[in-house]
């Protein structure tokens, strides 16, 4: 039993690992590639796209080990192969032919606000919002215990938010804040003592 708890966390870890890979990452080093990356990373495999001074390429024999990654981009008509490290918000990116003497770090871009976010109440009923942030604006809806309600009067201010829906009937006043990949809720009555956390679900 004990051997298969330790695998089953081992697994675990690196499936939260490359679920972490995924997403969209810009340099911010100043090596006037002005390179990105838009990623998905799917148990050891990666797919996604590599741009470099805009021109955009289709990764190619994208692979994930733990918190290491590999792939393949044609540069100059000749496909190349590069090599990163990730941790947390931060890629650090190679050239496999010259090692890590030009490597370049990208940072994650927060997708902000807008997502659906799935989570639960402080008493156990399923909560999912769908939200769209357009500047100080917040539309969408929210969905409990598989009830769908729309949005009104939303909007966003850094990184809080408040938005009235109507449930059980009454016309309710919802507050929140997020970070990355994380919000809490909460009814204004309540009072943020009883928030629900939700997860931004990644697609």
């Amino acid at each position: 039993m004990l051997s298969v708890l330790f695998l089953t966390l081992i697994l675990s870890a690196d499936a939260a690992a490359q679920g972490s890979l995924t997403g969209k990452w810009e340099e911010t080093t100043g090596s006037g590639l002005n390179a990105a990356l838009n990623l998905t990373a799917s148990d050891t495999a990666l797919n996604g796209t590599f741009t470099i001074r805009g021109r955009t390429m289709t990764i190619a024999e994208g692979k994930v080990i733990k918190n290491t990654f590999t792939f393949k981009a044609a540069l100059e008509g000749e496909p190349e192969g590069f090599s990163g490290e990730f941790k947390g918000d931060e890629i650090v990116l190679a050239r496999d032919r010259n090692g890590r003497v030009d490597a370049i770090t990208l940072k994650r871009v927060s997708a902000g606000l807008t997502g659906k976010w799935q989570g639960q109440t402080p008493n156990g009923m399923s909560l999912t919002l769908d939200l769209t942030a357009n500047d100080r604006s917040l539309t969408g809806t929210l969905t409990r215990e598989g009830e769908a309600t729309p949005l009104s009067e939303g909007t966003v201010a850094k990184n809080a938010f408040s938005f009235k829906a109507t449930l059980n009937g009454e016309t309710e006043t919802i507050e929140g804040t997020w970070a990355n990949d994380e919000i809490k809720a909460w009814l204004t009555r309540q009072g943020p003592e009883r928030a629900a956390v939700l997860k931004r679900v990644v697609k």
